[in-house]
């Protein structure tokens, strides 16, 4: 349980972020940034500019440099980390999140440069990448980046467009965490996710208007997904699996459980909005090739 809540934590970073800037054009190859989130980190490295990255989160670990004990050296804090912690790496411009508006009024005050995203949709992913490169003199990288990612996206909305349509479950956490309780986190239909899933031709089991909720038991019956996708930054071992498929026979009569059709995606990038999207999307597309592949009734 302890280990789900930190993922949950990590993901909550990665997404509440407000889309808003106080800084101009910043072109010196000199310039001094702090991440404040994962996906912030690993644009910032995708554009170029992690030899200029002089502070990040303990949650960043990709890319690789990053789980060095030097990478140590850069680490500020988790979620709203101190305010000396970051002023020590004498940055020139912060780039995270809304939720301390102490800690950004206190930046300013500190005549520290911030900007804040956001990364609630798949649009916003784009845009937040458009954005870090205008600000950090990587314009040109940001759209080649931006464009590699878009078509990417369309080549498996062209793949999927003309299978079977798809009722998915997407789930964030685990059954077997709590065999007394049934109440998942699951993805809603406004999420990036959602969005990705709606190119390849799945529609996603989600109640209206929702992005990340917890779910009953009667809610799931309700919903009735056709496939299930559990989604962990972490694979997990036989053992763990084995348990969770047991924890999900409590509602035998959800038909991707009766049909055995409950999958996994793991990796340290699958609840990461960020460059690595496309991993994602990936995931999603190797995962539909076995449903397509194997009928659903």
């Amino acid at each position: 349980m302890k280990q789900l809540i930190t993922y949950l934590y990590i993901f909550a970073l990665c997404l509440s972020c407000d889309q808003n800037t106080q800084t101009s054009e910043l072109t010196s190859g000199d310039l001094r940034f702090v991440s404040l989130s994962p996906a912030i980190t690993e644009t910032l490295f995708a554009l170029d500019l992690g030899d200029q990255v002089v502070g990040v989160t303990d949650f960043c670990r990709y890319p690789e440099q990053l789980q060095t004990p030097e990478a140590d050296k850069l680490r500020v804090g988790c979620m709203n980390p101190p305010l000396e912690n970051i002023l020590i790496k004498k940055p020139d411009l912060v780039i995270g999140m809304h939720s301390d508006d102490q800690l950004l009024k206190n930046l300013a005050k500190a005549n520290v440069k911030s900007l804040r995203i956001k990364n609630t949709t798949y649009q916003d992913i784009l845009d937040t990448i458009k954005l870090i490169g205008e600000k950090c003199d990587r314009a040109s990288e940001a759209q080649t980046l931006t464009q590699s990612i878009e078509t990417t996206r369309q080549s498996f909305h062209e793949r999927f467009k003309s299978k079977p349509q798809v009722k998915v479950l997407l789930n964030i956490s685990t059954l077997s965490d709590d065999p007394n309780r049934i109440a998942p986190w699951i993805v809603g239909e406004r999420s990036f996710y959602a969005e990705l899933l709606q190119e390849m031709n799945v529609v996603t089991a989600s109640a209206p208007g929702e992005d990340y909720y917890q779910a009953s038991a009667e809610t799931l019956l309700k919903l009735n997904p056709q496939v299930i996708i559990l989604m962990q930054p972490k694979a997990m071992d036989e053992a763990t699996w084995q348990r969770e498929l047991e924890a999900w026979q409590k509602l035998p009569h959800i038909e991707a459980v009766q049909n055995k059709q409950i999958y996994t995606l793991t990796g340290d990038y699958v609840m990461l909005p960020g460059p690595r999207i496309t991993k994602i999307m990936q995931g999603f597309s190797d995962i539909l090739d076995q449903i397509h592949n194997r009928p659903l009734n």
